[in-house]
């Protein structure tokens, strides 16, 4: 156990999401010393088995390239895809794999048996904190798929979006992606506007025709993630000036709008001033979208203060463990996980 005064002692936040483990290992003073890479650990896609594959690679990396002392671990903090509709018992399961990872990679090297404080969230959470350095006004990420998320001053919270692309992908790469694709056959048709999409799609794909594409997913249907990709097609297709994939992102931007203002007024926010974190592949990649967001945010709520997020999300992840080791939660005999 570490002395409640020890003046030296590490810690380490992790991001987990659909395609990578990122874990870093901060001093006390919040410097990353140390960082690893693992396989995917949203929990909506990976067993037990893989996520403490996922978690092995990138904690054992983070750990030996930081040179972390024994004993000298005092928090953890895992925000992790899919832990927002997680139970209870879910949650205990994944704190506990989180532990034992830690304790085979740790104790070979002699440090301390005592059970390190793990703290679970989502990667929700912890991009809003790397944002805005405390768990305090909106974030909205658009990625593969997209969510508006929010916490008040109390520890209200507030989400809307994320349930998943069969149920919801507005404001999402997915979304993004579907809309390129039904506005490409509709120019090839003649039921829409000739766009850009129909040459541009054909050629990201490395096909010859939209009825080469037809053919190509009637026979396998396209991964969530190949459809996504086309939102970078359409940015540069609405850069170019075609106009139908300027409506697209157009239309994207005012979803993500809407879930702001939705947020914003269940967790009465609109009257205060307050951060609005954006993250996320579309809203870092696809300027259109991220420009017409902020725009948005500022004509309709002018305390807000919209900003792109610079840091890596997992940086909020050690924002919080070096919280809880602050705050000695890591130096008193909590349960498991503290909360």
């Amino acid at each position: 156990m570490i002395p409640r005064r020890a003046q030296e002692y590490y810690v380490l936040g992790i991001d987990g999401g659909g395609t990578k483990t990122l874990s870093l290992l901060a001093d006390n003073t919040g410097k990353v010393i140390g960082r690893g890479v693992g396989g995917p650990s949203n929990l909506h896609q990976v067993n037990a088995a893989e996520l403490r594959a996922a978690l092995r690679d990138s904690l054992r990396s983070a750990l030996s390239t930081g040179a972390c002392f024994p004993g000298r671990l005092a928090a953890v903090h895992a925000g992790l895809a899919g832990t927002e509709a997680a139970g209870g018992e879910k949650r205990r399961q994944v704190q506990e794999i989180i532990q034992e990872t830690l304790t085979a990679i740790l104790e070979p090297a002699g440090s301390s048996k005592s059970a390190i404080p793990v703290v679970l969230t989502s990667d929700i959470v912890i991009a809003l904190v790397a944002g805005s350095h405390a768990r305090y006004g909106l974030v909205v990420i658009s990625g593969t798929g997209a969510v508006v998320y929010g916490e008040g001053r109390a520890g209200q919270q507030a989400q809307v979006s994320g349930w998943g692309r069969f149920i919801d992908s507005d404001g999402s790469g997915y979304g993004i992606g579907k809309a390129a694709l039904r506005a490409a056959f509709r120019s090839y048709d003649g039921r829409g506007p000739h766009t850009l999409l129909e040459e541009l799609i054909v050629e990201e794909w490395r096909l010859n025709s939209l009825r080469e594409l037809l053919q190509h997913v009637l026979q396998k249907e396209p991964a969530v993630e190949e459809i996504a990709s086309l939102a970078k097609v359409v940015g540069r297709a609405a850069e170019a000036g075609d106009q139908t994939s300027v409506d697209i992102l157009t239309t994207t931007s005012k979803q993500l709008l809407e879930g702001v203002l939705t947020v914003a007024r269940k967790l009465n926010l609109r009257e205060q001033q307050f951060p609005v974190v954006l993250s996320g592949g579309i809203l870092s990649k696809v300027d259109l979208v991220a420009t017409q967001l902020i725009r948005g945010v500022r004509e309709q709520l002018p305390l807000a203060n919209p900003l792109r997020l610079q840091a890596e999300p997992a940086t909020g992840a050690v924002t919080l463990a070096l919280e809880m080791a602050r705050n000695g939660i890591c130096f008193e005999n909590t349960p498991l996980g503290g909360m």
